[in-house]
Formats: C-alpha cells, sequence, structure tokens
C-alpha cells in the first residue's frame, strides 16, 4: 500500500465536471500519487474515478498493477444492500476487476461484526485485496 493516497470526496458537494476531475487525476498520477479512496457516499466519485481510470488505462498512461484502490461501503448500504453486491456495485462502477482495499465506512454498531464476516467472506473469493473500517463509531 501506498504511503500517500489521495481522497476523492472532491463530489460530494461540488459541481465538478468530469474533464476537471479527470485533470485533478492526471496530475495526480504525473505527480506520482498511486494510490486513491473514494466511497459510494462521495457523489459521482467513484463513476468518476471508474471512467477515469479506465481512460488512463486505455491510453496507457498508468497499468492496473501501479495503482491501489480503495472505496468504502456506507451506512445506508451496510443497513440495506447485501455486502458483496456492495462489492459488486462498486466493482462494476469502477471498471474494476478487484479493489485494492475495501472498507466499511463508519461501521455501524449494531450491525459491523455481521458486515464484517461478510466482507471477509468477500475477501476470501478475491474480490478485494485488503479490508477493514474507516472510521469506527463507539
Amino acid at each position: 500500500m501506498p504511503l500517500v493516497i489521495q481522497g476523492l470526496s472532491l463530489l460530494n458537494n461540488s459541481n465538478l465536471s468530469f474533464d476537471n476531475f479527470y485533470d485533478v487525476l492526471c496530475v495526480s498520477i504525473k505527480s506520482g500519487i498511486r494510490a486513491f479512496d473514494t466511497s459510494h457516499a462521495y457523489g459521482d466519485s467513484e463513476k468518476f474515478t471508474g471512467k477515469a481510470i479506465n481512460q488512463l488505462l486505455t491510453e496507457g498512461r498508468i497499468s492496473r498493477d501501479e495503482l491501489f484502490i480503495t472505496t468504502k461501503i456506507d451506512n445506508e448500504q451496510q443497513y440495506s444492500v447485501d455486502i458483496e453486491q456492495a462489492v459488486d456495485d462498486a466493482l462494476q462502477t469502477l471498471r474494476l476487476e478487484y479493489l485494492d482495499c475495501m472498507l466499511l465506512h463508519w461501521p455501524l454498531p449494531n450491525k459491523y461484526i455481521d458486515n464484517w464476516d461478510k466482507l471477509t467472506s468477500v475477501y476470501k473469493k478475491g474480490k478485494v485485496r485488503s479490508i477493514g473500517f474507516a472510521n469506527m463509531q463507539e
């Protein structure tokens, strides 16, 4: 896992266009950043990240094995969506065959053990290479 990770929550409360988002990723990659963190909860961030990465891969500007992509399963998904389905949805949105890291975002106190077990099962299937918690609540 790279030491520097760029968060991509830029779209959470903004009107950033895809072209501007793509430019941010290009500058980041040119600057040596290889790890990117997004979330289902960050507006169009996952969709734009997937589109931008796909474009960069197609253009030959970077290879998939150089990237470390993290996304998160948000609270709404932890309540309403099967964990494996949330991972599959993220993979489809990000246009990836695997995720480098999938996190439970603000894990729910009454659901995190069950959701962790489900996420562990997805890890064992090879859809994600690492798992964890982001912003653990008390």
